[in-house]
This record gives structure tokens, C-alpha cells and sequence, in this order.
């Protein structure tokens, strides 16, 4: 695997997970919805196994999704459902579960939290990059996401797997990107959590990557670079 590079000319982030704290920002969004729910009633669950479960089933969705054997709203309709089903709850009315779907993606997106020193990164980063989003994440939510934790001015575009008609890791995305912004693979330094879609993708379009790993997860793939803090990020650029 070749080294980074001195310079570039473009940075690519992921959000989710990367600069959006989103398992921060969905467990508060769920113990939420457990309360307004009143789902200790449905089924002999707390709301942290509800919490636990629901972040193990929407990364299995998300995972199908960009292996495309998934869709969109198929994951939206069917996330809920197998989260109660998991847990036990299958007598529930549908309601409950349309219901949970439609506030949990209206609630989430307008938490503010971010990951340890994001801000800083991003302050640092864009008076000498132009700045771009690239996630599988909802089109329709994105810019809510930004706005909420205040960082949309740092970012010249998003750029959705919608919007490319591919999920990352394609070189479909990426190449959509590329070709959006007219950038070379070479000039482009992609930073992302998702060792497949990020890195993997990002290096399958010829572009440089970083590998953001706070929780210093085992690998056995190469990479150019792994962090476990987004301050690191200070050093390289």
C-alpha cells in the first residue's frame, strides 16, 4: 500500500460515525421514542437492550444495503419491525412501529453532537481544502445533520449514494464525485469509520484514504494510514 502523500488538493469526509456522532446522537434520539412509546408496555425490554438491539440490526440493514441486497425504504419500513421482533415484541400494531420509524428519522437528524475535535479539524482544515461530504446516509436528512451541529459553512457539497445512483464502496460513487467536482483520484483524500465503504471504496477509485478507528479495531486488509483520533489529522494535512 503506497504512502499519503505530502499534499492534496480536495478532502472527502464520511459523516456518520466519522464527524456526526451518531451513536451518541441515536441512543438519545431512542430513549426518546422508548418513553413516548411507552414500549416497557409492548415488551419485557429496558430501554438499553432496546437501545443495543437497534444498533446491531441497523448496522446489519446498512451493511445489506451497500452490499445492494437491500433498499432504501425496505430498511426503513423493516428496521423497527425486527428491532421489536428481536426483543420479543410481535404483537404489536403496526403503528407502533411506522410510527417509531417516521420520528426516529425526524428527531436524529437534528441532533448536534459531534465527535471529539471534528469542529476543530474542520475549522483547521477548510481555509485550505475545499471540503466535500460522501455518505450512504438518507439524502433528505444530510443537510439537517449539518446544520444541527453547526458545520455545514465548511463543506463546498454533499454527495449521497442517491445522488450517484451507488452506494460507496462502487467506483460508481466515487467516480460520480470526481467527475461532479472535476478532481483527479490523485488529488482526493478520503477519511471515513467504514473500513469497506470508505476504504476500500476510496482505494478501488484510485484515491488516497485515511482510516478514522477510535476504537482501534482488529483488520486485516491494508491501509495507508489509521487513526484513533481526529486530531491526528492536524499532523498529516
Amino acid at each position: 500500500m503506497r504512502p499519503l502523500k505530502t499534499t492534496y488538493k480536495y478532502l472527502f469526509f464520511d459523516l456518520d460515525h466519522t464527524l456526526w456522532d451518531h451513536n451518541a446522537n441515536s441512543e438519545e434520539t431512542l430513549r426518546e421514542l422508548y418513553q413516548k412509546y411507552s414500549l416497557e408496555q409492548i415488551g419485557n425490554f429496558c430501554s438499553d437492550s432496546f437501545c443495543q438491539t437497534f444498533d446491531t440490526i441497523n448496522r446489519q440493514l446498512w451493511s445489506l444495503n451497500e452490499a445492494g441486497e437491500m433498499g432504501r425504504e425496505e430498511l426503513r419500513s423493516q428496521r423497527f419491525v425486527r428491532v421489536l421482533e428481536a426483543l420479543g415484541s410481535t404483537s404489536h400494531p403496526e403503528w407502533v412501529t411506522v410510527g417509531l420509524d417516521r420520528d426516529y428519522m425526524s428527531i436524529c437528524p437534528a441532533k448536534p453532537g459531534l465527535l471529539p475535535y471534528a469542529r476543530e479539524v474542520l475549522e483547521y482544515c477548510h481555509k485550505r481544502f475545499p471540503m466535500y461530504v460522501l455518505t450512504n446516509g438518507f439524502s433528505d436528512v444530510q443537510d439537517i445533520k449539518l446544520k444541527a451541529a453547526g458545520i455545514e459553512h465548511f463543506f463546498d457539497g454533499i454527495y449521497t449514494a442517491e445522488d450517484a445512483g451507488a452506494a460507496k464502496p462502487s467506483t460508481i460513487f466515487f467516480d460520480y464525485v470526481l467527475k461532479k467536482i472535476n478532481a483527479k483520484p490523485q488529488d482526493c483524500l478520503m477519511v471515513g469509520d467504514n473500513l469497506k465503504a470508505d476504504i476500500i471504496g476510496a482505494a478501488s477509485a484510485g484515491i488516497d484514504s485515511v482510516f478514522y478507528n477510535p476504537y482501534r479495531r482488529k483488520y486485516n486488509i491494508p491501509v495507508q494510514r489509521d487513526i484513533h483520533c481526529l486530531s491526528e489529522l492536524l499532523k498529516i494535512l
